[in-house]
C-alpha cells in the first residue's frame, strides 16, 4: 500500500490525533464552565445564608422594638389617666387632698 498510514477505522494517523486534541480541549472547556458555574453558585449559597441569618436577627430585632412600642403606648395612656396624674402631684409636689393632713417624718440624731 501507499504512504499514508490508516488506523483499523480507516482513520489517518494524524486526523486521529486531530480528532483526540479536538475531544481534549473540549473536555477541558467542559470541565472549565462546570467549575466556573460550581463556584457562582456556591457563592450564591453561601450569599443566601448569610442573608437569611440577617433577616432572622432583624425579626427579632423587630420584634423586640414592637414590644417596647407597646410598652410606651401603655405608659402613654397613664399619663393622661386622672389617677395617675393625682398619684404623681402627691409624690412629687407633695399635694394633699382637702381635709387631708399631711405629715412630715423628720430624723433624729
Amino acid at each position: 500500500m501507499g504512504g499514508m498510514r490508516t488506523s483499523t477505522y480507516g482513520y489517518p494517523a494524524a486526523k486521529r490525533r486531530a480528532r483526540r486534541s479536538h475531544r481534549r480541549i473540549l473536555v477541558w472547556a467542559l470541565l472549565a464552565i462546570l467549575l466556573l458555574l460550581s463556584f457562582l453558585y456556591l457563592g450564591r449559597t453561601f450569599e443566601i445564608r448569610r442573608l437569611q441569618g440577617d433577616l432572622s436577627t432583624l425579626a427579632q430585632q423587630a420584634k423586640g422594638a414592637l414590644a417596647t412600642q407597646e410598652e410606651l403606648r401603655a405608659r402613654l395612656a397613664l399619663q393622661n389617666d386622672p389617677a395617675m396624674i393625682e398619684e404623681e402631684a402627691r409624690r412629687l409636689l407633695g399635694l394633699v387632698k382637702p381635709g387631708e393632713e399631711k405629715v412630715i417624718f423628720i430624723e433624729g440624731n
